[in-house]
């Protein structure tokens, strides 16, 4: 299922099957994603694009939104919210006191200990690919 929205007609909705979610481009030509508060979603959610636009995916998963499953943005994503499995973009970025902030991830949480074993990830992701944290920061 594919959903080519605007950001203000994304749901705030329980959502109980995968998703494949593909950005729609706004005025500027960026692309745009916002998973609203209050939003949950179980299963896999999905935001890419053509290569032929050079301006990366803004994805937000607002406070209180949660997903169980995976997230993959073919871009930024700005995560406030809560994802119980896998988180797979780009960068991360942060828009606070007026500026934006790139490579910073505040107050979410990605926890995959919390997805169970017997969920299935959809066949367009390889599972032989090495999962493994970045950089821990205290």
């Amino acid at each position: 299922m594919v959903f080519n929205t605007a950001p203000s007609e994304l749901c705030r909705s329980l959502f109980k099957i995968e998703h494949l979610v593909r950005a729609a481009n706004n005025p500027q030509n960026q692309a745009i994603l916002k998973i609203e508060t209050r939003s949950v979603i179980e299963g896999t959610v999905i935001a890419w694009q053509d290569k032929s636009n050079k301006k990366p995916i803004l994805a937000t998963l607002e406070n209180r939104a949660f997903i169980r499953g995976q997230l993959f943005i073919d871009g930024l994503l700005e995560l406030k919210g809560i994802v119980h499995g896998n988180v797979t973009t780009q960068g991360f970025f942060l828009r606070a006191g007026g500026g934006f902030y790139e490579g910073v991830l505040m107050d979410g949480t990605i926890d995959r200990t919390q997805l169970s074993s017997f969920y299935l990830s959809p066949l367009l992701f390889d599972e032989k690919q090495r999962v493994k944290v970045v950089k821990w920061l205290e």
